[in-house]
Parts: structure tokens; C-alpha cells; sequence
């Protein structure tokens, strides 16, 4: 005992610069956390899902996965050709919550006077079917008895809302490729796994030019 406290003894600062570092990365640690956690109550989170499979007659949803409200701008639907980007804004889609039937109608016809309104955590809304956005695109080119959409590569959705008490609204988009079978049919694909997400400044100027 007494070798060990004379080493102890003559090792203080050594000692003492390990607790320090220790204790450093402690409040590293739990600081990491705890900017996780702000970050997770705090920051926006938007999900345009594809369900239930890649089929053209698949719906397009909207889902709030962050904890604050958010207030929708607008969504578009923007197709890219070989030659050309075309948006529309669509307007006629469905919230899905769990009030009753009754009010559920009131706030849908006051969304649809406003084209806009609030999305809670958790909530979610039905944009459309993938094949009904494309057909709202340019209807002069696409071959509808066929079901055919040779002009189309891919399409992106594109939603503007605002997010909390925020001045500037932010965005979201997700990327699907158009692909055509033999049967006629046609696969919508989704091009990237996550929705990405529009917050930084320059990001939201990007944003500013969707609704411009």
C-alpha cells in the first residue's frame, strides 16, 4: 500500500491530467446527446412514402415524422423528359388522422379553399396515385389507353411547408424513375432510399425558386 500511495504521490499531475481528459470526454459525451435529442424534438422531419408496392397505381403519401407541427405551402409533382422539366401543383389530396368522419371533412374542405394546412406529428396525407400525378403532368403526351409514358424518365415530389413558429418555409423532395414494361405497365421506382430533406439557407433558397 504504502509503494502505491508514493506512486500515486509522485504521479499527481499525470494523474490528474487522466481524470481531466476522462471527465472531458464524459460531458462530450452526454453534450452529444443531448444536442441528438434537441435535435430529434426540433428539427423537421418529412417522409413522401410509396405504398403499398412500385405498381403505377401506387399511392404517394406525406408523412409528418417530426415532433413539431408543420403548416403545407404547396406540393409538386415535376416531370423530367430528355428535353424538359415540367411542374403542377397538386391540391386535391386527403389528410388521414384520427378524428371523426365529420371533422376530419371540415378541415379537408378548409384545406382544399387554402390549398394548405397543418400536419401534425404523426400525420400523414395522401397525395395521389403515382399514375393520376403523372397524367396531371403534360396529358397531351402521354399515351393513356396504352398507359404508356414515354416522355417521362423520372418524377420528383416536392413539398413546401412551414415548419413551427419558422419565418421561411422549408422543403423536402424524393426522386422515382419511370419504367415502362412489355405488358404495358409501368413501374414507378423510387431513386434514392431517404427523402431529403431541404433546411440549410441555401437549400431553402432552392426552396424559394419551387413556388416562384
Amino acid at each position: 500500500m504504502n509503494s502505491l500511495w508514493n506512486w500515486m504521490v509522485s504521479h499527481t499531475e499525470v494523474i490528474s491530467a487522466v481524470a481531466s481528459l476522462a471527465m472531458l470526454l464524459v460531458w462530450i459525451f452526454y453534450t452529444n446527446l443531448l444536442y441528438k435529442q434537441f435535435k430529434h424534438q426540433h428539427h423537421p422531419r418529412l417522409m413522401i412514402h410509396q405504398a403499398p408496392d412500385t405498381a403505377g397505381d401506387s399511392l404517394c403519401l406525406l408523412i409528418n415524422m417530426g415532433e413539431r407541427l408543420i403548416n403545407i405551402v404547396s406540393i409538386l409533382i415535376t416531370g423530367f423528359t430528355a428535353e424538359e422539366e415540367v411542374s403542377v401543383e397538386i391540391s386535391d389530396y386527403q389528410k388521414m388522422n384520427q378524428s371523426d368522419e365529420a371533422s376530419s371533412q371540415i378541415q379537408n374542405d378548409i384545406r382544399m379553399l387554402l390549398k394548405q394546412g397543418p400536419l401534425s406529428s404523426g400525420e400523414y396525407i395522401i397525395v395521389g396515385r403515382f399514375d393520376h400525378l403523372i397524367q396531371n403532368l403534360l396529358t397531351d403526351k402521354l399515351d393513356l389507353e396504352n398507359n404508356d409514358y414515354p416522355d417521362f424518365q423520372k418524377i420528383e415530389v416536392r413539398v413546401v411547408v412551414f415548419h413551427g413558429k419558422e419565418n421561411s418555409p422549408i422543403g423536402a423532395f424524393r426522386a422515382f424513375r419511370i419504367e415502362n414494361h412489355s405488358d404495358h405497365q409501368i413501374r414507378i421506382i423510387p431513386s434514392t432510399l431517404h427523402t431529403k430533406q431541404m433546411v440549410s439557407y441555401w437549400q431553402r433558397k432552392k426552396v424559394d425558386s419551387w413556388i416562384n
